[in-house]
């Protein structure tokens, strides 16, 4: 039995709340990036100046605001 490679997911959270979980989204993307962590590696990009940390079973990354609001365009200009 041969096994299938390895998925790697990329959570765009725009708010700086998602270690929190005290909004709506917050809770929802978290219980989004623990489901997929079972089966991908994740990371969730959220806006702030903390930089990347272990959150259970996968990675909180801050970035500065400028950089989510590039990574999109950049994203859609790629051929598919």
């Amino acid at each position: 039995m041969s096994q299938s490679p390895v998925a790697r997911i990329a959570i765009l959270y725009p708010w700086t709340n998602f270690r929190e979980q005290r909004a709506g989204a917050a809770i929802r993307c978290n219980l989004l990036a623990r489901f997929l962590s079972e089966y991908a590696d994740v990371r969730v990009l959220q806006c702030g100046p903390n930089g990347a940390t272990p959150f259970g079973r996968f990675m909180v990354e801050d970035v500065r605001e400028p950089t989510l609001e590039i990574l999109p365009r950049r994203l859609f200009r790629l051929p598919f």
